[in-house]
Order: structure tokens, then C-alpha cells, then sequence
């Protein structure tokens, strides 16, 4: 669940409401996040931090496996990797195969994509469908 938040003055406010997604976080999603902090404070952020480290690295390791660098040491819930002119097509492809990742082109990283830690069974998906899909790649 991942949940933010900004403090902002009132006509700045205004204009975000404008250009804001149809989306957004929703007050029973604001909620269900603070309740899942309830009675860990501190503690469960960390074991959130922890698992999300562990599940980054194991991310990693299957795109290096697969040689797809990530590029820059990542502190996020996603991985960020330059896989080359063909990114867009490994994206439809990943799709086809159920797996979604975010190529970058829109956010002017065309040869980019990132991919979101997932649950261990969500990254042997991947890997199995990385394996499947580049294989048929000629190198």
C-alpha cells in the first residue's frame, strides 16, 4: 500500500486538484494505510523497509541474471534498468506474458523500463517469463 501526501498553499492546492489523476489515493485507502501501522509505529516500517530491501535485491539479481543492468543503487519499490532500443517491444512482450513492467519513453527514458518489486511468486514470473521471452532473441 503506498499512500503520500502534500502540503501545499490553497491556490497551489487548487491547481494540482486540476491536473491531478482520476486515481488518486482514496480517503478509504488513507485509511486502511494509517490502520496498518496501528500498534507498529516504527518497527513495522522497518520490517517494511526490510522486506522491500530483500525483495529489491532478489529484483536485481534476476534482471542481472538476465542481462538487464539496473542502473544506480535503488532505495525504492521498483527498479529502474536501460535495456536498449528494444523496450518497448520487451514490455508488449512481458505483457503478453502476464507480466507488467513501465516502459519509460513518456518520461523521455525510451531504451528504459522499471519494474516493481513483487511478492517471491510475482519474481519467479518474471524470471520465467524473461527466460521464455529472451530466448527468442537472437544475440
Amino acid at each position: 500500500l503506498r499512500v503520500g501526501y502534500a502540503l501545499v498553499p490553497a491556490s497551489l492546492g487548487t491547481a494540482i486538484g486540476k491536473v491531478r489523476r482520476a486515481f488518486d489515493v482514496s480517503s478509504q485507502a488513507q485509511a486502511a494505510a494509517l490502520a496498518s501501522l496501528d500498534g507498529g509505529g516504527e518497527l513495522e516500517l522497518a520490517r517494511r523497509r526490510s522486506v522491500n530491501a530483500e525483495g529489491r535485491a532478489a529484483l536485481e539479481a534476476i534482471l542481472g541474471d538476465h542481462g538487464l543492468q539496473p542502473a544506480g543503487p535503488a532505495v525504492a519499490n521498483f527498479v529502474y534498468a536501460e535495456v536498449g532500443p528494444e523496450a518497448e517491444t520487451l514490455f508488449e512482450t512481458l505483457l503478453r506474458e502476464g507480466v507488467i513492467v513501465r516502459p519509460l519513453q513518456a518520461f523521455g527514458a525510451p531504451e528504459a523500463i522499471r519494474v516493481t518489486v513483487g511478492a517471491p511468486e510475482e519474481q519467479r514470473l518474471l524470471r520465467s517469463a524473461l527466460d521464455r521471452v529472451l530466448a527468442r532473441v537472437p544475440s
